[in-house]
């Protein structure tokens, strides 16, 4: 029996105990039928709800309709009068109230950690039909937030602060058989995590002028790769300056302002690989996986933590909001979105000559449809 379900039971079986307390679970700790966990004691409470409605709680014949009622509703879902009798002995009388609290309390950690999943199951995929969706589930999950603000009285407004993911240690226990296997996978995912973030870093240095149409949204923090976080400030450190710089100096700069752990000579190797003006799908794809894994975390730890329902929807409406505002700034259209010109080649670089059988490209503007071309 997990928690969630034994508050459930132990409210359950006060209300069985004492039928005149259903109005105050209805009333002062604003109990619904919806906010249970399982259809049969969803079902259980909404027919004492609907029960105590119709009869006098406070004369004995009520009390019996009361009870009937609650014994058909078991037998509908296979539980005779005997489950019902163990269900009151286990509840004290009296506490039915303060349980109400705890079992609304409890659906809203599981209903803040449900739509908070469904806008990272979304952010998870990177088909651009999904990206399309996050956007939505980002509006619809501020939206139950703010519904559950309001049922908790408190103001959405308020600063709340999310606590950071706590940190294991790898060294604490030994690494099962088991588990090398994905490790080992968790490995590989990382090498090639750290080509696309050296990639969008390369591009970056390769074409300065994509830096203002990322760094409004673009963050350190973004990156997971050792060091990359730190290329990334240094270049911006360097382009704010308006000095000249290359892949050298970003480089030097990163390791003098506190070191690089990380394979300088596998970097230098993808940037004279790197394509120049792919920053801003990279970039993109790089915070659509960050905010991501922050609502994860977020999630898992609001179900682990516990503690009182009020924090719980400030801390959800701050993720959620700080989410939906990075989410719409790097989907905002950007010069790169609607044209771009390469940087000029180097003198030990000749592009080759387009064909003349090919027609001139078409730069799309925003504010004008491409012109239709017939085959």
């Amino acid at each position: 029996m997990t928690p969630i379900h034994f508050i459930e039971r132990a409210l359950l079986g006060a209300l069985l105990n004492d039928p005149r307390s259903v109005h105050g679970v209805a009333d002062l700790a604003g109990l619904q039928a919806e906010d249970f966990s399982t259809p049969l004691h969803r079902d259980l409470f909404a027919t004492m709800v609907k029960a105590a409605a119709e009869a006098n709680m406070h004369t004995i014949d009520g009390v019996n309709r009361f009870r009937r009622a609650c014994g058909a509703t078991a037998l509908r879902h296979n539980r005779n009068a005997r489950w019902l009798a163990n269900l009151a002995a286990s509840a004290p009388s009296g506490r039915a109230v303060n349980y109400g609290f705890l079992v609304n309390e409890a659906h809203t950690m599981r209903l803040i950690a449900h739509h908070i999943g469904r806008v990272s199951a979304a952010l998870a995929q990177a088909d651009p039909a999904a990206m399309e969706l996050v956007g939505d589930e980002l509006h619809e999950a501020r939206r139950v937030v703010a519904k559950l603000a309001d049922r908790w009285r408190v103001d959405p407004a308020t600063t709340a602060t999310p606590r950071p993911p706590a940190v294991s240690d790898p060294q604490a226990a030994p690494v099962p058989r088991w588990f090398l296997l994905a490790r080992y996978q968790a490995a590989a995912q990382a090498r090639r995590q750290a080509a696309r973030e050296d990639r969008l870093i390369a591009s970056l240095i390769g074409d300065p002028f994509q830096i203002e149409d990322v760094r409004g949204w673009l963050e350190a923090s973004d990156f997971t790769a050792p060091g990359r976080g730190e290329l990334y400030t240094a270049l911006l450190k360097l382009y704010d300056s308006g000095q000249p710089f290359d892949v050298v100096t970003v480089v030097w700069d990163a390791a003098m302002n506190g070191g690089l752990d990380m394979d300088i000579d596998a970097f230098i190797a993808r940037y004279d690989r790197a394509e120049r003006g792919e920053a801003m799908h990279l970039a993109r794809d790089l915070v659509r996986q960050s905010i991501g894994r922050g609502l994860d975390s977020q999630a898992r730890q609001l179900l682990r933590a516990g503690g009182r329902a009020e924090a719980a929807v400030l801390r959800a409406n701050a993720v959620l909001g700080e989410a939906a505002r990075r989410w719409g700034d790097s989907r905002a259209l950007r010069t790169a979105d609607v044209s771009y010109s390469a940087p000029a080649a180097s003198s030990a670089f000749t592009a080759p000559a387009e064909p003349a059988a090919l027609p001139p490209p078409i730069i799309v503007h925003p504010s004008t449809p491409p012109a239709r071309t017939s085959l």
